[in-house]
């Protein structure tokens, strides 16, 4: 008879509570692997079910397991040798396998010291295991089990037997069950009320079955009706069919954190599964991610946008971002937001009546329908609510559990005030007095910060503070979605409107700039405020009284911040008595409340901390950037202090006194530039997890010893007065000695077991390197002076990068030091003893000769591939540029290569490479043409066996034979030329020459190039300018004749008047950088002094198509940049022009209209001044609000456009701006409106 599986209970609610359901047998796996795996997933914060074994047992599945199973994301499924054994566990397969189908939940089989075809052919232990249930269980049953076997051995899953040690297994699953989480919707859609023919309608309007074309949808509706749920719901029906996914959820809110160009690469590394992804700047990677993208099926979902999101930027043309078939779905409360951007717009279907009252009932009761006497009033509640179903769910979790006394005293608050504020209002008025105040401390301060971080901070305010949250998350108000917490839009309004229901004057929290000034400034309502928090970086300058703070005893939170993209800029705060600084007046002048749990202060203008502060109940202080020159904590009672950071507190020379501080887990000082000495009793801190010191190249002194078993993370690089390594213990993951004086490591570095980065480059005092622990993953090695490399180091099975550049005096290495499995990434530059390299551990390469005829067709080569993996992959050329090496040669013959779309010679390696499999006619590849050709995505790495030194000093004239060469990179090259056959790459797109210091001259190419980086040539004199250019870099080229700067002028205005023909939306902007310290003469010739052009705006702006921006920058201070160039390699440069005006008397609105961004590796830009032109066809790139109908809106007033050059993170004020313009060009690109030229 077939064994029935008992139905989950119409009572139960179905909402999400787990992310990953463990299967497994006890008796193979419970005290060991799948002890450790759900170890290893609560570590990572991965929600998880694992059956106790206290857990009583019956015959079927209990309703808690079926739940279980039901409510997770992910079923991991561990197969071991009794797995089949046990009926119970089978029935758990198949409760899983039906969630895959019905609830597209995600299963993963891993196969625990057995094959994959032993479950699905059920045989060995299996085989015995079916021999036992045939007897107590029908063919029905038998063959179900069978069959679900099979199925879940037939998914893709993890082996044992493949990877080896369970460790390394155990960290690659949760890393993959990370990235699917990551990826998954937030939003649990598995039992919504009345979703089903909503998202039927939705999928409609997708047209799934077009696979041609890019579709975009739009999900319109109002605040809490249901648009992420559906949008979430639809994702997860239909995520499967495509090669990539991402969902966004809160997209408005997120670019208020941030900025657009962290949204965008966010939103496309993810699609790509890959960190890091940078689409800032015009370069060949980024050409390849576009390419990559193009070539991808994708589903993306962008949640709650508003018209401060610039969905153009972030999507591009639809046609042309994303591959054929793919489809992005907006969901917005503004029909105008998706009305030219979407093909189609879905509008949320109220609510029917019974639907309504399900989905109450579900959270009052637990249960479909409401019980007998309660169902009047549950249909009045509902009635009130009109069907919203965020109203309904809050008010539902609110009256969970109450008494008729309270539901009746609830209705009738709804009689006086039905709105949907008010009836979200009933859940807050049902808490207590603590849970109001940190639901309103989260409304004002930190929606969208992690719950862990946030109960941290809360806790020197409250007590149970862990505990009140999950009453928050009972009663609806808040929601945790990555264990991050997050509050509805209407949720969080209505927490600001309790706030503003006091009086100005008299409000408990305060965010706003108007506010704060009437606090900090004006004095008004000091005695009620307990919170404030303001974004400094786009406020005016504050001058504040020492006493200012005085009177705020309440105060708990006082946050002065910048958000993470305008990090840098110059300090909004500043402490002043009338015309006086205050920068060097004594801390003891200020005080600060005794309440006072967070200080958040960037810039912190003071030379110390208040002497009577007294910091019993402060749990974090943050001030970085600050003016502080001693941080003595004295005798304070620090019990509840868990994080201090003083990062790049450049005049911080001392820290002291920390003993008190027992619980402290975070102290960053990094980049403290000046700190000379820290308190010894550093090495007390018990509860120390995360110690960074970096860059503090003064420090002297440090313990000899670290006691904290928690400590996970120490960076001393860069410390170069300090010469012992320090003994340490616990568990340590990355440890970053680079750059210091250290002679040998301490040997309790072979004790950490927990150990995966190590750092140890520029340690030039470093003989040998020691046994250490198994669980490296990352070894960086480079500029030591080890000679050799132990022998266990091949027992690193783990490690993935291993950095031996310029190890003079290293041995060579044997064939077989690494195995396949592990390594993939090695660099090995300047490291001349380096003789072989096992590309798979097994089969050394093989040379290839001078020739690149035969590689016609040839589009992938990986060094870590085998032969019979290569001849699969060998169907033309991807284009990659993140190599790393030199180019000794150029191959001498190359006229009958085809189809390469990339050659990049950047750092490439002098390597062996291996014959590839059907290319009997390759003799002609000179050796390192591996690293050249091979490109095979961004996991293709490549060897350094050679310095730039060995630079060739020629390229072969037969480099026009590339006839379909897009990009390419001839960077830190030898030569002094290029060959004229360059000009028949008619193909070639993308070249990079930069810091080709002997290249003398550049000779023309075809019109298709579009991309030209010459940076730091600081030998050119000439070049071949073309109209065709769209980037144009010639940094720090100061040779440059004066007839090559005119005609890049001559050409970049010719380009951008072929620009100015074109739509707005076929345009593109256009940006040049050249040394010169003139205006070039694109029009008028007017000079005036400052950094802005003030202008009247023309009154018909749509006869417009473009503004040319235009600016000379250079040296603030030439003296004090060239001294501490030295000290300096590496920074940041911002190029930006706002256009400002004022809207009314004593008030200015402003918008960002375009915003260029570049990264330069050295301060070299600094020594002389160069002019920056770009073009912007009318699009804002970083603005909030729609241009053209702000340029509309202030037709005929008094406007300006204000430039600025900032660098970020180190030296503010290195470059200024000395000369600016603005051109304004019609449609037809003849009448040039107007053009001022500023110079200071």
């Amino acid at each position: 008879m077939e064994r029935p599986i008992p139905s989950l209970p119409s009572s139960v609610t179905r909402q999400e509570k787990r992310d990953v359901f463990l299967s497994f047998r006890g008796e193979d796996t419970r005290e060991g692997f799948t002890s450790h795996l759900s170890a290893a997933l609560e570590k990572a914060k991965i929600q998880t079910f694992i059956d106790d074994v206290g857990l009583q047992r019956g015959d079927d599945l209990s309703p808690t397991l079926l739940k279980a199973i039901e409510e997770s994301k992910v079923s991991v499924i561990v197969f071991s040798a009794n797995y089949a054994n046990s009926g119970w566990c089978l029935d758990e397969l198949l409760r899983i396998l039906e969630c895959k189908k019905n609830n597209r939940q995600i299963v993963i089989p891993v196969f625990y010291k057995i094959e994959p075809s032993d479950v699905r052919y059920q045989k060995n232990s299996y085989e015995e295991a079916f021999k036992k249930l045939k007897k107590h269980n029908d063919d029905a049953q038998i063959k179900k089990w069978g069959d679900a076997l099979k199925e879940a051995a037939n998914l893709s899953g993890w082996s044992t037997k493949k990877i080896g040690l369970e460790s390394k297994l155990i960290d690659q699953l949760v890393g993959d069950i990370l990235k699917k989480l990551n990826r998954m919707s937030p939003v649990e859609c598995s039992n919504l009320v009345g979703i089903d023919s909503r998202i039927k309608e939705v999928q409609s309007i997708l047209r799934m079955n077009n696979s041609q074309s890019v579709g975009v949808v739009g999900i319109w509706g109002m605040a809490g009706s249901g648009k992420t749920a559906i949008a979430g719901a639809v994702f997860n029906q239909i995520y499967m069919q495509f090669e990539g996914f991402y969902f966004r959820p809160n997209v408005s809110e997120e670019l208020k954190r941030g900025n657009e160009a962290d949204l965008r690469n966010k939103v496309i590394s993810s699609i790509l599964e890959e960190e890091s992804l940078n689409l800032n700047t015009p370069n060949l990677e980024q050409a390849f991610i576009k390419d990559r993208l193009r070539r991808k099926k994708v589903l993306l979902v962008l949640d709650d946008v508003d018209e401060s999101v610039p969905l153009q930027n972030l999507l591009g043309e639809k046609n042309d971002l994303f591959g054929r078939g793919s489809r992005i779905i907006i969901t917005s409360r503004d029909r105008k937001v998706l009305k030219g951007v979407t093909d189609d717009i879905y509008e949320v279907q109220k609510l029917s009546f019974h639907e309504a009252l399900e989905l109450f009932s579900l959270s009052a009761f637990k249960a479909k329908y409401p019980p007998g006497d309660y169902m009047e009033m549950s249909m009045s509640v509902v009635n009130y609510t009109k069907y919203n179903p965020l109203a309904l769910k809050v008010l539902g979790s609110g009256l969970f559990k109450a008494t008729k006394e309270e539901w009746q005293s609830k209705l009738e608050k709804l009689d006086s005030d039905p709105g949907i504020q008010n009836l979200i209002r009933m859940s807050y008025d049902s808490l207590n007095r603590d849970q109001k105040e940190i639901f309103l401390d989260i409304a004002c301060f930190f929606e969208g910060e992690e719950r862990d971080y946030v109960t941290k901070i809360l806790e020197g305010s409250y007590s149970s503070v862990l505990y009140n949250i999950g009453v928050l998350i009972d009663k609806s108000l808040i929601t945790m979605s990555n264990n991050k917490i997050e509050m509805h839009d209407l949720v969080q309004e209505m927490g600001l409107s309790i706030v503003r229901e006091a009086e100005s004057g008299k409000r408990s929290r305060l965010w706003t700039y108007e506010e704060v000034c009437d606090a900090l400034i004006k004095k008004k309502g000091n005695e009620t405020v307990e919170g404030i928090s303001l974004d400094i970086s786009q406020n005016k300058e504050l001058k504040l009284e020492p006493e200012t703070f005085t009177k705020m005893d309440r105060l708990r939170l006082l946050k002065f911040y910048v958000p993470r993209s305008s990090m840098g800029c110059n300090s909004k705060v500043n402490l002043s008595v009338g015309s006086t600084s205050l920068f060097n007046l004594s801390g003891g002048a200020m005080s600060l409340s005794e309440k006072l749990s967070y200080l958040h202060w960037y810039r912190y203008p003071l030379t110390s901390l208040p002497k009577k502060f007294c910091a019993e109940n402060l749990v974090e202080l943050s001030l970085p950037y600050s003016k502080v020159e001693e941080l003595a904590l004295g005798k304070r009672d620090l019990t509840n202090l868990k994080m201090v950071d003083l990062s790049h507190s450049e005049y911080l020379h001392t820290v002291s006194q920390l003993s008190k501080a027992i619980n402290l887990e975070s102290l960053i000082l990094h980049d403290c530039t000046r700190l000379t000495d820290i308190d010894q009793s550093v090495q007390y801190l018990e509860k120390l997890e995360h110690l960074d010191l970096g860059g503090c190249q003064e420090l002297r002194s440090f313990p000899k010893r670290l006691g904290s078993n928690y400590l996970k993370y120490l960076d001393l690089s860069y410390c170069s007065n300090v010469t012992g390594c320090p003994e340490i213990s616990g568990l340590m993951e990355e440890l970053d000695l680079s750059w210091t004086a250290i002679k040998e490591l301490h040997p309790s570095i072979q004790q950490l077991k927990y150990l995966r980065v190590l750092h140890l480059n520029g340690c030039s005092r470093v003989t040998k390197f020691p046994e250490t622990s198994e669980s490296i993953e990352e070894l960086y090695l480079s500029e030591t002076a080890i000679n050799e490399l132990p022998s266990s180091i091949k027992c690193l099975t783990r490690l993935v990068k291993l950095d031996i550049g310029n190890c003079k005096n290293l041995s060579p290495l044997a064939d077989n030091m690494f195995t396949k499995e592990s390594l993939k990434e090695m660099r090995s530059s300047g490291t001349d003893t380096i003789k072989k390299f096992a590309a798979d551990g097994q089969k050394n390469i093989q040379s290839f000769q001078n020739n690149l005829s035969n590689f016609a067709s040839r589009r992938l080569l990986e060094a870590s591939k085998t032969k019979e993996e290569l001849a699969t992959k060998t169907k033309g050329l991807v284009p990659y540029n993140k190599f790393k090496g030199f180019l000794p040669e150029f191959p001498s013959v190359i006229s009958e290569s085809r189809s390469k779309e990339v050659v990049d010679s950047s750092k490439a390696a002098k390597v062996t490479p291996p014959e590839a499999p059907g290319e009997s006619k390759t003799k002609g590849l000179p050796t390192g043409i591996l690293t050249v050709v091979g490109v095979g995505g961004s996991k293709t790495k490549a060897l350094l066996p050679k310095e730039p030194s060995a630079l060739s000093s020629k390229i072969p004239d037969d480099l026009g034979g590339l006839i379909s060469l897009k990009y390419l990179v001839l960077k830190r090259m030898g030569f002094e030329s290029l060959p004229s056959s360059i000009k028949q790459l008619s193909q070639l797109q993308f070249i990079d020459l930069s810091k080709c210091k002997k290249l003398r001259s550049i000779p023309e190419f075809s019109p298709s190039l579009e991309i030209l980086d010459a940076d730091n040539c600081t030998s050119l004199e000439s070049l071949f300018s073309s109209s065709s250019f769209k980037y144009l870099n010639l940094e720090n080229c100061r040779k440059l004749d004066q007839k090559t700067k005119s005609e890049i002028v001559e050409n970049a205005q010719s380009i951008i008047k072929r620009m100015a023909r074109k739509s707005r939306e076929e345009a593109y902007p256009v940006q040049f950088l050249f040394p010169r310290n003139e205006m070039p003469p694109l029009a008028y010739n007017q000079t005036n002094e400052g950094s802005s052009v003030a202008m009247q705006w023309p009154s018909d702006w749509t006869k417009f198509s473009g503004i040319v921006f235009c600016m000379v920058f250079g040296p603030e201070d030439s003296s004090l940049l060239l001294k501490k160039a030295n000290e300096v390699t590496s920074t940041i440069v911002s190029f930006g022009c706002k256009f400002c005006t004022k809207a009314n008397e004593g008030a200015k609105d402003s918008i960002v209209i375009c915003e260029w961004e570049r990264k330069f590796g050295n301060l070299d830009i600094a020594k002389s001044d160069h002019v920056l032109i770009w073009y912007d066809p009318c699009r804002c790139e970083a603005g909030s609000v729609d241009q053209i109908e702000l340029f509309k809106k202030y037709s005929g007033r008094q406007v300006s456009f204000e430039f600025h050059v900032e660098t970020l993170f180190c030296f503010p004020r290195q470059c200024t701006v000395k000369k600016c313009g603005i051109l304004l060009l019609q449609n037809d690109s003849q009448t040039q409106l107007q053009l001022e030229w500023i110079q200071e």
